[in-house]
């Protein structure tokens, strides 16, 4: 196995990357003692300038896997989730420099094709921080075989965590947000972002409500900025010379470069890999609504991944301009849109991602009994699809 991660570098060194927009965002990984279903969880809101993202299905050296990509560009996967049950995501230090930053989204497709689990990834780490090229970021995963693990990397050097590795009162998670904790890299607008993450964890950990919606809705649509915290919706004030109602966004988990959001779902020890699920929202998260997606499945909906773009991402992009409506005030989120009217955008998004949970986990259910379905599996994909395009 050496001898081919040696190769993939090799590769990565051989064939220059395509310069790279600003990437960022903030991560958790959760294990799953803590969570409520005794799975563990991935989460990650990628920040980025290239607001046109597709999730992609490929065919790696060794399992097939999805993953979210800039529009056509096949050469980068920038989170995703294989049909070994394995699942990645990273938080990039935000002063890395763009070629590095290309070099991470070939190297977390490289792993996803290949990884099955914990230990292969930290090997393919190792690798590359035995040179100089090593990139300045934090790449969290899951496994089938309960490796939930956080490798962090810096100047020639690799570090590993595990969730309950922390020096808090065994929280069970771990968080990073444009910087890292070993490698010295990053900026302080990603230490708010991490201590508000790490805040909202730590008080549900404790009652196991840790799970897919509870970190969709509490985490990664959180609104809350150094400047306020604006809950509950609508903001009634003023801040400066701002709009009423207007609230910044550009320190918040739910920031304005936030282009998609993932929540990975592993699997318990002796479960079926193929079982793992991520919930996808190719857009703002206060914008869109969270779809999952099987890589058992073999396929992703053309609503994802057509050949224009994803009509998808196309969609929340445009509803996305509802809420920062004013051009002199492009980082400033108008409240007051998510929430009014007799059926408000916000009451939209509860009903359709309720009625989506509940399919999904009595699928889940009747797949944990009776089997993996690939065909069940895509069909179910396109319908939640095609259901969220009609009503948007």
């Amino acid at each position: 196995m050496r001898h081919f991660l040696a190769v993939n570098l090799l590769m990565l060194c051989l064939f220059p990357p395509a310069l790279q927009a600003g990437e960022s965002g903030a991560i958790a990984l959760v294990g799953a003692e803590a969570t409520r279903e005794g799975r563990p969880l991935l989460w990650k809101n990628r920040d980025s300038d290239n607001r046109e993202c597709e999730v992609a299905y490929f065919r790696g050296a060794r399992y097939d896997f999805i993953g979210v990509i800039n529009r056509n560009d096949t050469a980068r996967v920038w989170m995703g989730l294989n049909t070994a049950g394995f699942a990645l995501v990273h938080a990039q230090a935000w002063d890395a420099d763009s070629a590095k930053t290309a070099r991470v989204g070939a190297l977390i497709k490289e792993a996803l094709g290949f990884c099955g689990r914990a230990q292969e990834l930290g090997r393919l780490l190792a690798l590359h921080a035995e040179t100089s090229d090593c990139f300045p970021a934090a790449f969290a995963c899951l496994d089938a075989f309960g490796g939930e693990t956080l490798f962090e990397m810096g100047d020639k050097s690799l570090v590993r965590i595990t969730p309950w590795d922390s020096s808090a009162a065994k929280p069970g998670f771990l968080v990073r947000s444009d910087f890292t904790l070993t490698g010295g890299a990053g900026t302080p607008q990603g230490a708010w972002r991490y201590q508000r993450a790490h805040q909202r964890l730590r008080a549900a950990a404790p009652a196991h409500q840790l799970d897919v919606p509870w970190l969709i809705k509490r985490v990664a649509r959180d609104l809350a900025s150094e400047e306020i915290d604006p809950w509950p919706l609508p903001f009634a004030g003023r801040l400066g010379d701002a709009p009423r109602g207007f609230i910044p966004t550009r320190s918040s988990l739910n920031g304005h470069r936030t282009v998609t959001c993932a929540v990975i779902q592993g699997v318990r020890p002796g479960e079926n890999p193929r079982l793992a699920t991520m919930w996808i929202i190719p857009g703002e998260p206060v914008c869109g609504i969270a779809l999952p997606l099987w890589p058992a499945s073999g396929e992703i909906p053309e609503a994802f991944d057509g050949k224009e773009g994803s009509e998808l991402n196309q969609t929340l992009t445009r509803i996305r301009s509802r809420f920062y409506p004013k051009k002199e005030w492009p980082y400033h989120l108008n409240t007051e849109a998510l929430t009014r009217g007799r059926r408000s955008w916000f009451d939209l998004v509860t009903t359709f991602e309720h009625e989506i949970e509940t399919e999904t986990a009595a699928a889940l259910q009747r797949w944990r009994r009776s089997g993996v379905a690939p065909r069940e599996m895509a069909e179910l994909q396109k319908k939640f699809s095609r259901a969220v395009l009609r009503a948007l």
